[in-house]
């Protein structure tokens, strides 16, 4: 009985580290790419925030959808992000992220 609990006790353990490993892993890469796109579009503190919680909205998102609705993601998030830009960076954004192909 105790040798049980103690099986699950620990692949309870193992579930929770590796659930919240993935969710770590949304953060990081969705921080990596606000990044590049604070870089290359000269965002402002505000345009940077606004498009670090798209990011991890949309990675977020990509962890639990299905493959089929991956592509209805991302252009979501792409639709979000060039709301928020100006026109400069939005022909930037076009150009090199691919914003313009919805």
């Amino acid at each position: 009985m105790k040798l049980k609990l103690l099986f699950f006790a620990i692949l309870f353990f193992f579930t929770v580290n590796v659930s919240f490993a993935q969710k770590g892993d949304a953060k990081a890469k969705a921080k990596v790419y606000t990044e590049q796109l604070t870089s290359q579009l000269k965002l402002t503190p505000a345009q940077s925030k606004q498009v670090l919680a798209i990011n991890e909205d949309t990675n977020m998102k990509l962890e639990k959808a299905k493959g089929s609705e991956d592509k209805a993601i991302k252009q979501a998030r792409i639709k979000a992000i060039g709301a928020i830009l100006t026109a400069d960076q939005k022909k930037i954004f076009d150009k090199n992220f691919g914003g313009g192909k919805n």
